[in-house]
């Protein structure tokens, strides 16, 4: 078994940076991005989709739940993952903004 997946699907995402990918690429990498602790690039992730569909029931549910979970997570994980716990508010607040 190769334990190096990780590693090659994040120099592969390197070299990819300069490309928009398709959305069904982006929403996998959505939750990827909070599973392996890089909140900022889940953030990121979560608002290029909802620049293309802005009322996605589906997509705002999943976003304001990684927004509740973060609100648990210490300063120091949030700090790791490029995210402070102000712009965890902010994300939430924007997300129950939205129409949807």
């Amino acid at each position: 078994m190769d334990t190096d997946i990780p590693q090659q699907l994040v120099d592969l995402l390197a070299k990819l940076a300069n490309y928009d990918l398709p959305s069904t690429t982006r929403t996998l990498l959505f939750p990827y991005y909070e599973y392996i602790g890089q909140y900022g690039k889940a953030e990121d992730t979560l608002f290029d989709l909802l620049e293309t569909s802005p009322s996605d029931h589906a997509l705002l549910t999943q976003g304001q739940a990684f927004y509740q979970r973060l609100q648990h997570k210490s300063l120091q994980d949030l700090a790791a993952g490029n995210l402070s716990p102000e712009e965890v508010e902010e994300g939430l607040s924007e997300l129950q903004r939205l129409p949807g």
